[in-house]
């Protein structure tokens, strides 16, 4: 999340800095209302607002971000409306839904008694999922968190958020005359750029896992490639994977054990993978509970690595090809001109 516009936001927690993870950001300004916060050993009252929404908005700078919200497709009658869900006997929750000027719900804010920060947006994130489910019933709506708020206990403001950090790097493209994908390459570049779009940590993830399932295909085929063209030079090894890193994102020994390239870490996760993949794992009993925040949270870490390493094991393989075996790939075909646009037009063959 490194943007000089975004300056004024500072990484809390064991966030990993990565764009499309879940990480908390403070303003500076508020930095040590946070610092008291988080010093004071005793349980406490914070109070959380989830800022309601039917997407997530993932590029741009974060103050940008934190400006958009409301659900296009949902008004209050009253505001704030006051309702509770029922858990069984005495296990209840009161929720306040506020609405903006347009009476639009724009966040759900809740009370949660706990000792850190970290633990209240995470109950927080289940209850208010939990209720989202609720309200969703028969209703084929999309509606999400899209980040979540801590209420000052010295005003009403927030003074930390908790959200997908944002893609913010610029890119710009031009003059350019083409760009050239060759079918071996097409479905990968379909399941990274639909990893890198999705919201879902959980599908994220699977996505990743998935593009690595292929990469021992794509270097076989490249292999062969290679022989037939009499290309002698060697495939890029796996990615080595930072240990230091998964220390200090708060993994435990037992799972950092044995892991020195993607492939070690990628040998992790089939745990993770089945029980996100399939309802039941591990017997009848076990499944993810999706709206559940320590889950939210943990997927969020897994797929970051996942992105950061697959990726650049990915591009290692695709660059390897393009720069040794694109060209005796390339022989023969044209080469077009703007000029003869209207030739080469998408055609229903």
């Amino acid at each position: 999340m490194k943007n000089e516009k975004d300056s004024n936001f500072r990484l809390i927690s064991n966030s990993m800095p990565f764009s499309g993870a879940i990480g908390s950001v403070v303003e500076d300004r508020h930095k040590m209302e946070i610092i008291e916060m988080e010093g004071d050993p005793n349980k406490k009252i914070f109070k959380i607002r989830a800022f309601i929404s039917d997407h997530v908005d993932v590029c741009g700078k974060v103050n940008e971000i934190l400006e958009n919200n409301f659900h296009k497709m949902i008004k209050l009658n009253e505001n704030p409306l006051t309702i509770y869900l029922p858990k069984g006997k005495t296990n209840v929750i009161f929720f306040d839904l506020v609405s903006g000027e347009n009476g639009l719900l724009t966040y759900i804010e809740v009370r949660v008694e706990t000792v850190l920060i970290d633990d209240a947006f995470r109950l927080a994130t289940t209850k208010i999922n939990e209720l989202l489910d609720c309200l969703l019933g028969s209703r084929n709506m999309p509606i999400m968190i899209s980040q979540l708020g801590l209420v000052s206990n010295k005003g009403d403001y927030i003074i930390a958020y908790k959200l997908i950090l944002p893609f913010n790097t610029i890119n710009s493209f031009g003059p350019l005359g083409g760009v050239h994908q060759f079918p071996l390459f097409a479905p990968y570049d379909a399941l990274l750029r639909e990893a890198t779009n999705s919201n879902s940590p959980y599908y994220r993830f699977l996505c990743f896992y998935r593009l690595y399932e292929g990469i021992n295909l794509l270097r076989k085929k490249i292999k062969e490639i290679s022989a037939k063209k009499g290309i002698s030079e060697p495939l890029p090894k796996d990615p080595a994977v930072n240990t230091k890193e998964l220390e200090g994102l708060g993994f435990d020994k037992t799972f950092i054990e044995g892991i020195r390239n993607v492939s070690d870490l990628f040998g992790k996760y089939s745990d993770q993978r089945h029980a996100i993949a399939h309802f039941l794992f591990k017997g009848d009993q076990s499944h993810v509970y999706l709206s559940n925040g320590r889950f939210i949270d943990e997927y969020s870490i897994h797929s970051s690595l996942l992105m950061k390493y697959v990726s650049k094991a990915y591009y290692d393989l695709r660059k390897h090809f393009y720069d040794h075996l694109s060209s005796h790939l390339s022989r023969g075909e044209i080469l077009p001109l703007k000029e003869q646009k209207d030739q080469f037009i998408i055609r229903d063959e």
